[in-house]
């Protein structure tokens, strides 16, 4: 089942239970319809923080087990953390994705005129662990708008082996090449998608990858994955066997055209430090949640910014 129709039974369920606990206090309360109602929607909303403040709690114990070396979170930065991915969780999973993810393509504004648009590299956007192209959604636009060609694709199924997915992200690859004529591409992933694109340089080759972004990929696994299902959840336990082995099958070239964007409140990826890869570029940044990181107007920028300097280096 594809994972747009798994949340969307999922957001379904959660809208019932807001309706039903509207009902309960309209008809056996003396509270206003209005406020039951209000009550109603603020309950899903409520859950949905309560899980995402156990993600943070949990990551903060796998932190100071597993690396006990690294400074304690701040509480005002957590605060911003925490409050940052309820927001982009929500809108990610509970609009983006389960309703949203078969949009097209479009410039968010008018293109940039003149050689730059022209000079522009195509991108590949690979979304994480139980998403799909809609987490994209918006960043998508920008690119577009900033004379990129844009192809975003589905990792489907969601809880096969990571693998699996090599092929998906090579046919996406010669199509976007086929597309726009050019040799080489650059790769902007989300959490398990940095997997996914090293599987597929390791299985294709590393020539049509002009630069690889990873946002919040667990390259060295994450105390997290224990609590996931399917074979792409074990494949990220700390120190699998996969990862592993992923790490030892891999071109040393690939590592030179990395960059590793990572938070140091990541409440998915625990131990944070898991995020940097040995041989790439790293950018460490704090007070951003694991969903959050997709979607934050500094990260996006500092993405455009990396594209454009891999378009002037470009092989055509």
């Amino acid at each position: 089942m594809r994972v747009a129709r798994l949340q969307q039974l999922m957001l379904a369920a959660q809208l019932a239970g807001a309706l039903l606990v509207a009902a309960s206090l309209a008809y056996g309360t003396e509270l206003e319809p209005v406020w039951a109602v209000g009550a109603g929607l603020l309950t899903p909303i409520g859950t949905h923080a309560a899980v995402i403040g156990a993600h943070f709690v949990a990551a903060a114990r796998a932190r100071k087990r597993l690396d006990p070396s690294a400074p304690p979170w701040r509480a005002g930065q957590t605060l911003r953390a925490f409050a940052g991915e309820v927001r982009a969780s929500i809108l990610t999973f509970a609009i983006n994705q389960p309703l949203r993810s078969r949009y097209r393509i479009e410039p968010r504004a008018a293109p940039a005129p003149g050689p730059a648009q022209a000079a522009a590299i195509p991108v590949l956007l690979i979304h994480g662990y139980f998403c799909n192209r809609g987490l994209w959604r918006g960043f998508a636009g920008e690119l577009a708008a900033a004379g990129h060609p844009v192809a975003a694709i589905d990792l489907e199924p969601p809880f096969g082996s990571i693998d699996d997915y090599a092929p998906a992200v090579a046919e996406a690859i010669a199509a976007l090449r086929a597309r726009c004529g050019i040799a080489q591409v650059a790769l902007v992933c989300h959490s398990m998608g940095g997997l996914a694109a090293r599987a597929y340089a390791r299985r294709y080759g590393t020539e049509a990858v002009a630069l690889l972004v990873t946002l919040g990929t667990p390259h060295h696994g994450t105390a997290h994955a224990r609590m996931g299902i399917g074979a792409n959840a074990r494949q990220m336990r700390p120190a699998s066997d996969w990862l592993q082995a992923l790490a030892r099958g891999e071109d040393p070239a690939l590592r030179a055209r990395m960059l590793c964007i990572l938070t140091d409140h990541d409440n998915i990826v625990s131990p944070q430090s898991s995020a940097r890869l040995e041989g790439t570029r790293v950018i460490e940044l704090a007070a951003l949640g694991h969903v959050e990181l997709a979607l934050d107007a500094g990260v996006r920028a500092t993405i455009r910014a990396e594209l454009a300097r891999a378009g002037s280096t470009l092989q055509k």
